[in-house]
């Protein structure tokens, strides 16, 4: 596996597998946790959006780009990040990975687009308080990361995304999908040092004039701390009655970070 971080500040990982199918994925740090200045639900319509029109294709052209070739292109959020992946097979790669790239450095959510999605994501807001098997799982999140950026829900509220405009999701873009903050993967049968040239490429292509922090030249970058989640010993105990046939519970409670070695040795 090739590993490394292009000029401007991208991460990647370059895997050969055995597989005719070929896979990519263009993650960007932001997420719920992220939209601190900005409505609930914003990274989320950001990721519905997204591929509506770039500056070079429209929404036409960028939903056939891969469905001609007989592969597939497609988004999820999650509180912690946005990620772009696309499934070709292998000679179609370099394809993919460009319209990833294009979609994250220059898509234009057109405002009549942004109108309509805010329509699909208000149903699939109501679709889930319908859902109390998923409901209950922001309802529990709510509670146990209290006054955190990780307590809001990823769709929003269907009042928050009433408010949510074209300019705010352009500034969003601007401001959380820096190079230095995506990391880029790719799982095919392909050489890996080929590859790994064509990553570099794109991400001069992509983002010229940035150093290897991802801050473009001449500018100061701005910051993106995130707030770290230090849980407090709350015991909490919530009951909805609804008029429903199911009974739906949630038990659960914090422990020592994966991702964090001191938390796991003093805990």
């Amino acid at each position: 596996m090739k590993c490394g971080k292009a000029t401007c500040g991208i991460r990647y990982a370059v895997k050969r597998s055995s597989s005719a199918v070929g896979y990519c994925a263009l993650s960007i740090k932001c997420g719920t946790r992220d939209e601190a200045g900005f409505h609930s639900g914003t990274a989320h319509m950001v990721e519905h959006t997204i591929f509506k029109g770039t500056a070079m294709k429209n929404a036409a052209t960028i939903n056939g780009y891969l469905d001609r070739l007989g592969g597939e292109l497609n988004a999820y959020t999650t509180k912690e990040e946005i990620v772009l992946h696309a499934t070709v097979l292998k000679e179609d790669l370099k394809k993919a990975a460009s319209l990833l790239f294009e979609l994250a450095t220059s898509a234009t959510f057109p405002a009549n687009e942004v109108e309509t999605e805010k329509g699909v994501v208000t149903d699939e807001i109501n679709s889930y308080k319908d859902s109390p098997a998923e409901d209950i799982y922001d309802r529990f999140e709510e509670m146990l990361f209290s006054g955190h950026p990780l307590s809001g829900p990823i769709l929003g509220t269907t009042a928050s995304v009433k408010r949510i405009t074209r300019e705010e999701l352009l500034r969003f873009v601007r401001e959380k999908f820096r190079p230095e903050e995506m990391a880029f993967t790719v799982v095919a049968d392909i050489d890996e040092t080929r590859m790994e040239k064509e990553v570099n490429r794109l991400a001069e292509k992509y983002f010229p004039g940035h150093n290897d922090t991802g801050i473009a030249t001449g500018t100061d970058g701005g910051t993106h701390e995130r707030q770290y989640f230090s849980p407090e010993a709350t015991v909490f105990d919530k009951s909805i009655s609804k008029r429903n046939h199911q009974v739906n519970c949630v038990m659960g409670g914090t422990a020592p970070s994966l991702y964090m070695e001191r938390d796991r040795i003093t805990t």
